[in-house]
């Protein structure tokens, strides 16, 4: 029986284990699928208001001066100046930082018209090739191309966050002429997306370490209640193991006719009456179970004595020594009786009190009788004894699977 509620508890100890992890990789996966969801309908709105302005600062640009411009020298042209003041204005009332320039897309390529110089790295400084105006006809190496081809087709569009050598960016573009005249020109706007990526990261991070840390709390949870859970189950296990060890106990004397036992609980109910006591005392096992036995057999003084000896046997733990006492059987004889009384101890605790008592007529041989009863008597309660040290060793395996859960130590032992 041990070794079967040894097993259950080593299968079910690393269960709390398995379904926390389980269950954190499963919110871990759908959190990340719903945040990356969420986070990319947030740059679709993004874009498509970044595509938005790109559209009115587009129409604040006069399509055939920018089509002049088309060599390094065309820097110096009024045209030139103006659409540049244009550019650097139309982003000025923006809430984010972006920059605004021209291109033109000649074949799979896309060449800088107009691109005014701007403070990418937030210094306060214009400072370097990646700051400084850009010379008229400079291949755009980082161009998004999907969003200008978009946009010279007379659309305008967005791309994904492309990086370059200035930082990370959501670019959008239209079109310059969307009548068509000058199909190869385009506005690009590109905002700084570091800002809101790393409110992403945040928000992401915050999400993932109140899910683990619920999920390890609900986890620690499950492993407490299943520990309680188990323990009962043990416990009770062990508690029907014991009564069965008793049933067994007192069915080895029921039918003893030589010797009268008799078992009573704390209060001296009547338990157990066995076939020696029914010819002892000339009372049946159905008329005696149930009853007070200070009732059944004795009045007056001597009843209140023997209830004091079984309080006195249920505080101490301790049997009483051999006695004669005599009482008047139902038949009309008198009676004198060897006696004792023994407890009953499982798990340190009393489970019942058995009085042995045998008629001693004929002494020497009654008194050999009774020894070797009680000699009986106290070979089944080692064994019972026995029992109580397994006990103990499963209540030691339950300690150290709490303090393994980080619990204390529930039993003393």
């Amino acid at each position: 029986m041990r070794i079967a509620l040894g097993s259950l508890l080593h299968s079910r100890r690393y269960l709390p284990l398995a379904l926390t992890l389980a269950a954190l990789l499963a919110s871990i996966v759908a959190t990340v699928l719903f945040l990356n969801a969420s986070h990319q309908q947030t740059l679709n709105l993004w874009g498509k208001e970044l595509a938005a302005n790109a559209i009115d600062l587009a129409n604040t640009i006069n399509a055939t001066p920018h089509a002049a411009i088309r060599h390094p020298a065309d820097a110096s042209t009024d045209s030139y100046r103006a659409i540049s003041e244009q550019l650097e204005k139309g982003v000025r009332h923006l809430p984010f930082f972006a920059y605004a320039f021209t291109v033109r897309f000649e074949g799979d390529k896309a060449l800088l018209i107009v691109a005014p110089p701007a403070d990418f790295n937030g210094d306060g400084l214009i400072y370097g090739p990646l700051e400084e105006r850009a010379s008229v006809g400079t291949l755009y190496k980082d161009a998004p191309l999907p969003s200008i081809e978009a946009a010279v087709q007379g659309r305008s569009s967005f791309a994904d966050i492309a990086t370059d050598q200035r930082g990370i960016w959501l670019p959008a573009c239209a079109s310059l002429d969307p009548s068509g005249k000058h199909p190869r020109d385009a506005v690009c706007l590109i905002a700084n997306a570091a800002p809101l990526l790393s409110h992403f990261r945040t928000i992401d991070l915050s999400i993932l370490l109140a899910i683990v840390f619920g999920t390890i709390c609900a986890a620690l949870t499950a492993a407490i209640l299943l520990t309680r859970y188990e323990e009962r189950q043990l416990l009770r296990a062990r508690s029907r193991e014991h009564d069965k060890a008793i049933r067994q106990f007192e069915s080895s004397f029921v039918h003893l006719s030589h010797v009268a036992i008799q078992g009573i609980d704390r209060h001296g109910m009547i338990r157990l009456w066995n076939r020696g006591s029914e010819q002892l005392y000339g009372i049946s096992r159905e008329d005696a179970e149930g009853r007070m036995i200070s009732d059944l057999l004795m009045t007056g003084d001597d009843a209140a004595k023997l209830k004091e000896q079984i309080e006195h046997i249920w505080l101490t733990q301790q049997s009483l020594p051999l006695h004669e006492w005599t009482i008047h059987s139902r038949q009309g004889k008198t009676l004198t009786l060897l006696s004792t009384m023994f407890p009953l101890i499982v798990e340190q605790e009393i489970r019942g009190i058995y009085c042995f008592d045998i008629d001693i007529s004929t002494r020497q041989e009654r008194e050999q009788q009774l020894l070797a009863q009680i000699t009986r008597f106290r070979d089944l309660q080692e064994r019972l004894i026995a029992r109580e040290g397994r006990m103990i060793e499963l209540k030691r395996e339950i300690n150290e699977l709490r303090i393994r859960l980080g619990e204390e130590a529930k039993y003393v032992v």
